[in-house]
């Protein structure tokens, strides 16, 4: 009965809503003559970080309010060069988070080697650039998450004796290096946990998702059976209070939570717009409710899993109780869409994604029609079933 006279509440303030058809609302925020080609966002500052195509460093800032990009070109502020080229490294700048310090983590070309470095914040809009010690011959660096409260760590690449090797650290301790004795493609950080997730081939030579206990250094095998998977993205589920992470099956997105300590499957789908390929899933948590911001497609390159023709921006649920799916690019044309990184405003979350407009990345915001309302998230596409069930708190 509470539920169902809530719904009778909610009716009358927002009538039509629990049914009216979501509309795309998705605009260039980047300055369409200049190219910003991935940025990263980070909500903690309201910033974005990237590396343009002669290999510099740049900071711009977001406007939490509006979403807006300052500058529109993204370049804020210069604050290194000489870094190493993207199809080189594997990735971009990213930001690593700690007790100690919050840094961008990011690989140099160095006398003809790759170079691990960081860049801290010393001072409002002043940077120190720092080499790491016992950085060469390392790349692709992912940092800790947000909800870090030890030292800001690292997981990197690193040439092996006969390939490349998955390694770990504290940011400024080399000394607290270990490495996985296997070839695992990638790690990231098993949220604020002392874990690594990444992704390794099994006996039977398939991709699949390992957790890497820092105790043990270990690689556990979480999941099995074909096929392949790509992309594990791990976050802190309210919902569930624990982490979940969901991975690429080609076409599908599988979610998978722990119970009594075990890794287990409890959802998985298809986007249903009849494409075969996903790409570039990334979780967004408001109103503690988790959504996944993913790129469907109908050709991927696969030697980056990233779309090579038309693609589309779909913003998903997670509880296979209450399928949510939604559509947020501007369906009127077709575009190369891709790499999603969905951003908690003030108000509202939206999906950022790079759009190739010719030759130029452009930079795309989309809103999602979910709106930070007393704890509430916009009614649009849920119907009054799932609000009598209590699908919004």
């Amino acid at each position: 009965m509470k539920s169902q006279a809530r719904l009778s509440i909610l009716l009358v303030f927002w009538p039509g809503l629990a049914l009216a058809d979501f509309i795309p609302d998705d605009q260039i925020v980047s300055d369409p003559t200049a190219e910003l080609p991935q940025p990263e966002f980070d909500r903690a500052t309201n910033r974005i970080i990237w590396q343009d195509r002669h290999n510099r460093l740049w900071v711009g800032q977001v406007d939490p309010v509006t979403g807006d990009l300052v500058p529109t070109n993204g370049r804020g502020q210069l604050v290194d060069t000489g870094l190493g080229p993207p199809n080189q490294v594997g990735n971009t700048p990213r930001y690593t988070y700690g007790g100690d310090q919050d840094a961008i983590v990011y690989t140099k070309l160095v006398d003809g080697h790759l170079h691990l470095a960081k860049a801290l914040e010393v001072a409002p809009n002043t940077w120190q650039i720092t080499l790491l010690e016992n950085g060469e011959d390392r790349w692709h660096a992912n940092g800790t998450p947000e909800e870090t409260t030890g030292p800001a760590m690292i997981v990197y690449n690193q040439v092996g004796p006969v390939g490349t090797l998955l390694s770990w650290r504290e940011l400024d301790n080399p000394d607290s290096e270990h490495t996985v004795d296997a070839a695992p493609a990638g790690g990231r950080f098993l949220g604020a946990e002392p874990a690594l997730m990444a992704l390794a081939r099994d006996n039977d030579g398939i991709m699949q998702v390992f957790e890497i206990p820092f105790a043990t250094g270990e690689l556990e095998q979480v999941t099995f059976g074909r096929p392949k998977k790509q992309s594990a993205f791990i976050w802190w589920a309210p919902e569930y209070q624990d982490y979940v992470f969901t991975v690429m099956q080609i076409s599908n997105l599988a979610f998978y939570r722990r119970s009594d300590g075990v890794w287990r499957k409890f959802n998985q789908f298809v986007i249903p717009n009849g494409k075969p390929y996903v790409s570039s899933p990334e979780a967004f948590v408001i109103n503690d409710t988790s959504y996944i911001a993913v790129v469907s497609c109908d050709v991927v390159d696969f030697q980056v899993w990233q779309p090579r023709g038309p693609s589309e921006v779909w913003v998903t649920g997670i509880d296979p109780a209450h399928p949510f799916f939604r559509r947020i690019d501007d369906p009127s044309y077709a575009a190369v869409r891709m790499e999603p990184e969905p951003y908690v405003l003030d108000g509202e979350a939206v999906v950022y994604y790079t759009e190739m407009g010719g030759r130029i990345h452009l930079v795309k915001r989309a809103k999602t029609g979910i709106t930070r309302i007393g704890g509430l998230e916009d009614m649009a596409g849920l119907t009054a079933s799932e609000w009598s069930a209590g699908r919004v708190q």
